[in-house]
């Protein structure tokens, strides 16, 4: 039977393998593997298929790994070097840059999430599982170990197995019926929780029932959501707290943010910290600096560099997130912060017409900056863009982009991701035949 090296792998976690001319994405395979394939599948310019047997293991394969997570079962410091040849490869071949990265390995490989997802399932027999999806499936594995959960979220969340499964009838993902489809536990630097329940149908949670089953010690907030429209999305529109304080409270470089059920936040407060002070770093010494931030969300990196600057105005979408950064500025007594409720793309050409800004942060989605974004800040005179990715591919077309106006500076990997296929980038780009000489 023909043997597969597998000589890279793709974003999707698939073994990349080459042979007569064609090439091979083999499900469950690593770096370094020797397999035999099966369950072949033709696709216009590729072979999809599944690992038969593991002729000959990686020399990068470790013990230990998890069902959750086919990374797990490789070296951590092989998968990062995979990582960061990623994001120079894209930088190269789509901005044309040779660069030196700068590299922020994890300092936690499981456990770390701040914010974890449980699905909830009823089977053909009625029974109920609960855990994660198993890859490309609405099907549960259903399991008592969750390999990012934060340790306490961990504890609380076997209790609360058993309480679910002995109380509701949890939901059928194919036809759409039944309750709890999903439990979010979202922890701070204090190991406090918050606990939301997501039914697709109006439920009863019994606190009382609950509280006998799980130690409460550490939970300081359990919420229920109604999600009767989309399995798109997490969270319907309806919020019911049940027990305990309205926010959990999150530290960050020293300023402290009340963060709510649906708050989008970095899902590894340690490595958060890692990123947001290379970007300061990146920033310089914003003391006589007015700044403009892009995609600004709770206004975390907002604040944090609104302690230093002269001044920082600030660009959200999401309506939400923009009262409670204000809120969140007011409660760390920050008054050079000002919160803009509308899209980038809409607002930056009348925010650059109000005020000339020194500096710009982006920390757009995984798309990228919308083009009109990059047409306006070519043209911005702005001295300094910092730019935070979650996506290296939309990152080095940006750069692209505007490649004539901007030159990259400096690049900085770090891995909030252990034991997935991404890795958050920290970027520095500064105005070509620019007067002033940057100080960082």
């Amino acid at each position: 039977m023909k043997e597969f090296y597998i000589e890279d792998m793709t974003s999707q976690l698939r073994g990349v393998a080459k042979s007569e001319g064609l090439v091979y994405f083999i499900k469950g395979a690593v770096l370094g593997d020797i397999v035999t394939i099966t369950n072949e599948v033709k696709k216009k310019s590729f072979i999809e298929a599944d690992v038969l047997q593991i002729v000959s293991p990686s020399e990068f394969r470790v013990d230990g790994a998890s069902d959750e997570a086919i990374l797990s079962g490789l070296s951590y410091e092989k998968e990062f070097e995979w990582k960061v040849n990623g994001l120079k490869m894209n930088l190269k071949k789509m901005a044309g840059l040779d660069v030196d990265v700068e590299e922020y390995m994890a300092k936690t490989l499981a456990h770390y999430r701040d914010n974890t997802q449980v699905k909830v399932a009823r089977g053909y027999n009625g029974e109920v599982a609960i855990g994660y999806f198993e890859e490309g499936t609405n099907t549960v594995v259903d399991s008592e170990e969750m390999l990012y959960m934060n340790k306490e979220a961990l504890s609380v969340y076997k209790g609360l197995r058993k309480f679910v499964k002995e109380n509701y009838k949890g939901y059928d993902w194919k036809a759409k019926k039944g309750d709890i489809k999903d439990i979010v536990f979202r922890n701070n630097e204090k190991d406090e929780l918050m606990i939301t329940f997501v039914s697709h149908e109006e439920i009863v949670i019994d606190i009382e029932k609950l509280k006998a089953a799980i130690d409460m010690s550490k939970v300081k907030s359990i919420y229920l959501n109604i999600n009767d429209k989309s399995d798109k999305v997490l969270y319907g529109r309806k919020f019911t707290k049940l027990y305990g304080e309205d926010f959990l409270s999150v530290n960050i470089l020293g300023l402290d943010f009340k963060i709510y059920p649906q708050t989008f936040l970095q899902v590894n407060l340690e490595m958060m910290d890692v990123l947001y002070k290379k970007a300061l770093e990146y920033l310089g010494d914003a003391s006589q600096m007015d700044v403009l931030e892009l995609y600004s969300g709770i206004g975390t990196i907002s604040l944090c560099a609104a302690k230093e600057a002269k001044s920082v105005t600030a660009v959200e979408v999401v309506e939400a997130s923009v009262k409670s950064a204000d809120e969140n500025a007011l409660a760390n007594g920050i008054k050079n912060a000002k919160f803009i409720h509308a899209k980038a793309e809409d607002a930056i050409n009348r925010v650059l017409k109000e005020k000339t800004y020194d500096a710009v942060i982006v920390d757009p989605p995984r798309k990228g900056l919308d083009k009109k974004v990059v047409d306006m800040l070519k043209t911005s005179g702005i001295e300094k863009i910092v730019y935070i990715s979650c996506n290296h591919a939309s990152l080095a077309r940006d750069i692209a982009l505007m490649s004539e106006v901007y030159k990259v500076e400096r690049v900085a990997a770090v891995d909030m991701f252990a034991r997935s296929a991404h890795v958050e980038t920290v970027t520095l780009l500064s105005k070509l035949n620019t007067e002033h000489h940057l100080d960082i």
